[in-house]
């Protein structure tokens, strides 16, 4: 810590040979720290120790003897200066999670003076983003970029930037959500044959970041009004057997992950004709 003053307005008459630099962190007695053996006004204190305040006290000497210690200076911190901003990536990790869950990336930055932090997903800064689910909150030490309810819109890169005067420092994260799937695209094709119906639909774009575990079929049938669970398979296809004449019905499908179910794609309402009708 570089410290300076002013010489003495009285140097009782003979010149001033010296001065001793006396210090004393909080709570401390003063002791001498510096002797210097020419009249300069100013020196470079070594040894301080790291995160202490420190007060310091001058004494000027000439042939006659010292004079009165000066007033104390103000409390400084001892701490480095003009440091490169550095980014700590000790355990570090890309982030994999579900959907809804709270996640953060919390960061160690050094540097001195405390370096600027700027958040991007991809080339956008974050609080362009406009999204409330998303916090950036930053310390001297620390920046922390947090996830309160993750979505599927929240997956991708994210760029941490640093600087101060003395330089500049970044890295990337990334995040995967893992969510339920997409829905089928419809249509949702539906072939007779007798009272047998073969169905047919497109498997899903987006699983999810979660493999499929099934699909799951429904139907409604226009005599019971409420639709109920008729089947699932791993495939994009099923038939349904033993329809009975003369209804109408409409089947849908969801596909199925770990993580939930998609939502379902509907097909059009077939007619089943009666038995005594069928090959007429």
């Amino acid at each position: 810590m570089t410290i300076r003053w002013k010489a003495p307005i009285d140097d009782g008459g003979m010149p001033i040979t010296s001065y001793h630099v006396e210090a004393r962190s909080t709570g401390a007695e003063w002791q001498p720290w510096e002797l210097l053996d020419t009249p300069v006004t100013s020196v470079t204190l070594q040894k301080l120790q790291k995160g202490l305040e420190y007060q310091f006290r001058v004494i000027a000497i000439n042939k006659a003897g010292k004079s009165e210690p000066s007033h104390p200076s103000r409390a400084r911190l001892a701490k480095e200066s003009d440091l490169l901003p550095y980014i700590e990536l000790k355990g570090a990790r890309d982030i994999t999670a579900s959907a809804k869950e709270r996640i953060k990336f919390d960061v160690p930055i050094f540097g001195e003076p405390a370096p600027s932090v700027q958040w991007f997903k991809g080339e956008e800064p974050i609080e362009d983003l406009n999204d409330r689910s998303i916090s950036v909150t930053t310390t001297d030490t620390h920046t922390k970029l947090v996830f309160n309810s993750l979505t599927k819109e929240h997956a991708g890169n994210y760029n941490l930037s640093i600087s101060n005067r003395s330089g500049q420092d970044g890295a990337k994260f990334s995040v995967k959500v893992l969510d339920r799937p997409s829905a089928p695209e419809p249509p949702m094709k539906a072939t007779m044959e007798g009272s047998n119906c073969t169905l047919l639909w497109k498997k899903v774009k987006d699983d999810g970041g979660v493999a499929i575990e099934h699909y799951q079929l429904e139907k409604l049938d226009s005599e019971k009004g409420t639709w109920c669970a008729c089947g699932h398979t791993k495939e994009n296809t099923y038939e349904i057997k033993g329809l009975v004449g003369g209804r109408s019905y409409q089947f849908r499908v969801c596909a199925v992950n770990r993580i939930g179910d998609s939502d379902f794609v509907t097909g059009e309402t077939i007619e089943v004709a009666d038995a005594s009708t069928r090959g007429l």
